[in-house]
């Protein structure tokens, strides 16, 4: 049976998961004679928060109190200035042994957009220092003072490049995490892809690399296709035409920063990243998608043809097998 779990990431919260992941994925496919992967990211791990919204607050108690009164902004903003509240909080994220993906470290908290324009650029450690209070407490204070027009962010993880390339490079990993269509206000990275090819790219620049440039671009391609079983991945005649076009020399630090953009239907604003110097043309089954220049087709999203269902075929395989309704997942 295949199994593809998340997550393998080298997080602040546990530096030592990178091993374990790595450990137990030779245990599964090797002594085990599994079928197992764990789904790695190849970017930092960066989230991008506004205010009390922060869903890493679900991991311990207090924090789990504030998700749980974000409809009542009123009674939201009064507990956060309860004194014994605030006690109980600072407790939470001080413990030393802590579970979750946040590292509950507020010194790395980093402020980027605020109607205080001299606070950006600042961490809540150095707002406090300078008002000679506690980081909670100054993050408090600045929740409390300015709501959602508090912009800061915090790394999660995958903050050392060379453990990530070794998770990357994992035969016990594959590049499938992603999790912005879930968090559409916090993480962009719809584009992990990209980011995967400038990490491979700047470490053979740099003369340490820990991949080549063609298996870079099998592990975001034909590597996926072949254990999710769909058709895609490759290049070969008579298959149907989805090719992107990449200019290795794109490939910036502008694939990793961060735009709003207008999410169609929803009447809000999500994040993005674009990749302007890097993408030359996208073809979707024969189609061009995309030209460089921001150049679009009228009828792109609109009318069909570009793309289509991918059958699984090791499930459909099976249904037929077993004389049932082939079914797709």
């Amino acid at each position: 049976m295949k199994v593809t779990m998340l997550t393998a990431l080298d997080l602040k919260s546990n530096p030592l998961l990178p091993y374990i992941t790595r450990v137990s994925g030779f245990i599964a496919n090797k002594l085990l004679r599994g079928n197992f992967r764990w789904q790695t990211l190849p970017a930092p791990f960066t989230i991008h928060l506004e205010g009390l919204e922060v869903n890493a607050f679900e991991e311990f108690e207090t924090g789990a109190q504030l998700r749980d009164m974000m409809k009542d902004e009123v009674s939201l903003y009064k507990k956060i200035n309860e004194p014994e509240f605030r006690k109980a909080f600072k407790k939470h994220v001080s413990e030393i042994f802590t579970v979750g993906l946040w590292h509950r470290d507020f010194s790395d908290g980093w402020i980027t957009d605020c109607p205080d324009a001299s606070l950006i650029g600042k961490n809540f450690e150095q707002v406090g220092q300078e008002y000679g209070v506690d980081p909670v407490d100054a993050y408090f204070d600045l929740a409390t003072q300015y709501k959602k027009a508090l912009k800061w962010k915090t790394n999660y993880g995958n903050h050392r490049p060379n453990i990530m390339h070794k998770l990357i490079a994992s035969p016990y990993t594959h590049v499938g995490f992603g999790d912005s269509g879930a968090h559409i206000r916090s993480l962009a990275m719809y584009n992990f892809p990209l980011r995967l090819l400038k990490y491979v790219r700047d470490a053979q620049l740099e003369g340490q690399p820990f991949m080549t440039a063609a298996q870079g671009i099998h592990a975001v391609t034909g590597d996926l296709a072949d254990w999710f079983g769909v058709d895609a991945g490759y290049i070969r005649e008579g298959d149907r035409a989805d090719v992107v076009v990449i200019n290795p020399q794109g490939l910036t630090d502008e694939v990793d920063d961060i735009h709003e953009a207008p999410m169609e239907g929803f009447g809000i604003d999500r994040l993005v990243k674009r990749n302007d110097d890097a993408v030359d043309l996208t073809i979707i089954n024969g189609q061009v998608a995309y030209e460089k220049g921001d150049c679009f087709p009228e009828n792109l999203g609109k009318e069909k043809g570009y793309g289509q269902f991918l059958i699984n075929r090791y499930v459909e395989e099976r249904a037929i097998d077993q004389n049932e309704i082939p079914v797709s997942v």
